[in-house]
């Protein structure tokens, strides 16, 4: 079976502070996390 983290995060529209800061979010923190402990994100 598979280890995947499943992530609720706010989005807003594109290219808005919000989405900005959640997509830093994502790819800086959350994925690199995930990864090094055998997650995919979904």
């Amino acid at each position: 079976m598979d280890k995947v983290c499943f992530i609720i995060t706010p989005i807003g529209k594109e290219g808005t502070e919000i989405r900005k800061n959640a997509d830093e979010v994502l790819e800086y923190i959350i994925n690199p996390v995930c990864d090094s402990f055998g997650y995919s994100v979904v």
